[in-house]
């Protein structure tokens, strides 16, 4: 065979052949996207700086809305456990009463430890006046005034009461009924005073501002109040 001859066969074996221009243009588009998709990088998953500025910004404008919240319901529940307890001690003064058939005082003073003065009620079982080791007693919290004085809105509270407390100073006793009574001219524990039934309230004070009552009425049924700051509840 000519020279001429196999040259012209060996270029006609490995020639690539010539596609078609819809062929030519698939095959570039599909070259295209390899390139374009093999170098792309994935994002990394997680959060930018902005969005956790963001998210920061928002926990921040949430504590500092919540803060004064919390510290409303802390004050008022420190007044309000006050008066739970002042009403629980006055209930088992009162039963103590029933129970030995006794009439009771309960007086009402403060201890101090450090600089902290705590006021303190106790029933008087031997009546000399002090506090005795045994006797029924309730220490409240320092930063509780009670009994206080000048409350707000006084005579909203008295129209709710339905009886007329007697005077602040004036400290209860309860008789073997378990009703509230006061000594009279004859020295006798009487539930009538001045023409009325007994009944006695004390206010609670905390160094705050807020403010709670206990009432103890002629039937020796005892309630705690709380003030809201324009009503008694």
């Amino acid at each position: 065979m000519r020279p001429e001859m196999i040259r012209a066969s060996v270029i006609r074996q490995y020639s690539v052949p010539r596609l078609s221009p819809t062929e030519d243009s698939t095959r570039r588009a599909a070259i295209d996207f390899q390139s374009r998709t093999g170098s792309q990088r994935i994002a990394p998953k997680g959060f930018t700086l902005l969005e956790l500025c963001m998210v920061l910004a928002l926990a921040l404008i949430a504590t500092a809305i919540a803060i004064p919240q919390i510290r409303t319901a802390v004050r008022q529940y420190r007044i309000r456990t006050s008066a739970t307890d002042l009403s629980q001690f006055l209930e088992r003064a009162r039963m103590q009463a029933v129970r030995n058939d006794r009439t009771y005082a309960v007086q009402a003073d403060s201890i101090t430890s450090g600089s902290l003065s705590y006021p303190r009620f106790y029933l008087d079982q031997n009546a000399n006046g002090s506090f005795d080791s045994g006797e029924l007693v309730a220490q409240l919290p320092s930063q509780v005034t009670a009994p206080a004085t000048n409350p707000p809105a006084p005579a909203a509270l008295a129209a709710q009461l339905g009886f007329a407390p007697q005077a602040a100073g004036v400290n209860p006793r309860f008789n073997g009924r378990g009703t509230p009574c006061v000594v009279n001219a004859g020295n006798v524990c009487s539930s009538w005073a001045g023409g009325q039934t007994v009944g006695f309230l004390y206010y609670l004070a905390s160094n705050t501002g807020d403010w709670g009552a206990v009432s103890v009425s002629p039937t020796g049924r005892i309630h705690t109040w709380s003030y809201t700051g324009s009503t008694w509840q």
